[in-house]
């Protein structure tokens, strides 16, 4: 997941939080289940 994150960071430097909250709520949906 990590590596997976820093590449979408490196692709969208402009939107690193944006990724941030999108990789949270995957998290949260994960644990939802």
């Amino acid at each position: 997941p990590w590596l997976q994150r820093k590449r979408l960071e490196r692709s969208c430097p402009s939107g690193p939080e944006i990724i941030k909250n999108s990789f949270q709520i995957e998290i949260a949906q994960k644990h939802a289940k």
